[in-house]
């Protein structure tokens, strides 16, 4: 149902032009031969002959043509796509149309063939990407809810699902651990044991979510997800494992979405139970105008340790984001947020903090898809830092780029290349560092 819904649009943009034309001096209506038609009427006439199922003859003069004219060169390969598709040739067809929205990531039409090939092939996250890039990217709200409508079939189409990735994460300081043997503290040289120092190794981070969803009305939908994720390094203590589970509902009308969930988590450090989170997630979006999403969420968790009660702590946090979608994948963002802990049993360790981040989503050359953030941000702690005489002050700033080229894929997956760079500055020299990374993560959702 979803792919005859989406099939329809394709239609209703790629309606054809007139098969025949008449030629410049000739009479209105009188018929000509294929050779004499102009380039663009070409198109339309091949355009023509695969909708009324001519695939053969499509094909022939698809093949015999040449198409130089501006970008009537994508159109013709737009067609050849068509054509792989009911060939069976979905694979070609695929890599085609990728290609095609990689170097001209404007055409909608053609990104919109490529999600209906996507849910026809069960790559539903796929499909889900192409149509939400069409969506934050509509001229109109009329365009916006329709794909939008598009995307929540495709939930509710699988009210099941199972995904997972695989991370490469390689890291010269996998424990966060000082470069230094010996640092100054109130001008006293305190020396730092062998486990606090950083180590180098690489990382295998792995992970698995699976959501069901239930829609309990035209507008309501709730649902159930989790997800476990093992960070893996040489040196079992080392080693992490986090799950959680969410349970929420959410709604969605005409130009905006709310949902609530409730939140529970548990962390295993070494392979040792060492806290778990309950909490909740108030979340929102709001199309102020086309092109122009704004989002935000509310969210309250209190954390409990297993081996020392006084390290318990309530965290109440927010932010508020704007995303302008100028062009087809091509965006703006600007975020705020704050964020309040409290640690009673230990004051100096609550803190009050907030940062602004703005980032930016553009397609380079050679099909690359990249995005690039700078995020700075502060905390003011409360109680006075042990032999220090005074409460800790942090400040930092993070940089984060992540790399996807998407005619680089192999079975439908492509790699994904992260890099960040995090440097802080505190009053407190045990807080005072910074970290570079960088991880390769498998993804199929592009």
């Amino acid at each position: 149902m979803l792919r005859a819904l989406i099939t329809l649009i394709v239609l209703a943009f790629l309606a054809p032009g007139p098969a025949f034309a008449s030629g410049a001096g000739g009479n209105a209506g009188q018929p000509v031969t294929y050779g004499a038609l102009s380039q663009s009427q070409r198109i339309a006439y091949i355009r023509a002959l695969i909708e009324a199922g001519e695939d053969e003859t499509a094909q022939r003069l698809l093949s015999a043509s040449r198409f130089d004219e501006g970008d009537l060169g994508y159109a013709a390969a737009t067609l050849q796509a068509m054509l792989y598709r009911r060939q069976g040739r979905l694979d070609e067809a695929e890599a085609l149309l990728r290609r095609i929205v990689s170097e001209r990531p404007g055409f909608g039409r053609v990104r919109l063939e490529l999600a209906d090939l996507l849910a026809l092939r069960g790559n539903r996250d796929g499909a889900a990407y192409h149509l939400r890039i069409l969506a934050d990217a509509s001229e109109d709200p009329g365009s916006r809810r329709r794909f939008e409508g598009f995307i929540d079939q495709l939930d509710t189409a699988r009210p099941f699902t199972i995904g997972g990735f695989v991370s490469l994460a390689p890291s010269t300081n996998i424990n966060n651990g000082s470069s230094s043997g010996t640092i100054m503290v109130a001008g006293l040289p305190f020396e730092i044991a062998p486990g606090g120092r950083a180590e180098s190794g690489v990382g295998l981070r792995a992970g698995v979510h699976a959501a069901l969803t239930h829609r309990l009305s035209e507008r309501i939908t709730a649902y159930a997800a989790g997800s476990a994720v093992l960070s893996e390094y040489s040196g079992s203590r080392f080693d992490t494992l986090t799950g959680d589970f969410r349970l929420g509902l959410r709604r969605r009308g005409l130009d905006h979405m709310l949902g609530v969930e409730l939140i529970a988590d548990r962390r295993l450090i070494a392979w040792q139970p060492t806290d778990h989170g309950l909490g909740g997630r108030l979340y929102a979006r709001k199309a102020l105008a086309p092109r122009l999403l704004l989002s935000g969420e509310l969210q309250f968790v209190k954390r409990r340790y297993d081996f020392d009660p006084s390290l318990d702590t309530r965290t109440f946090s927010g932010k508020a984001r704007l995303d302008w979608a100028y062009a087809p994948a091509r965006s703006v963002h600007v975020e705020i947020g704050g964020e309040d802990e409290s640690m009673p049993d230990r004051p100096h360790n609550s803190f009050t903090g907030g940062h602004v981040e703005i980032g930016t989503l553009q397609r380079l050359p050679l099909a690359i898809s990249a995005s690039f953030a700078v995020k700075a941000g502060m905390r003011d702690y409360e109680g006075v830092f042990p032999f220090m005489g005074e409460a800790r002050e942090d400040r930092y700033v993070e940089l984060r780029a992540t790399f996807l080229k998407s005619n680089l894929a192999w079975q439908g997956f492509t790699p994904r290349l992260g890099l960040s760079y995090y440097v802080q500055k505190s009053n407190v020299a045990l807080y005072d560092y910074d970290r570079l990374a960088a991880d390769v993560t498998i993804t199929k959702e592009f």
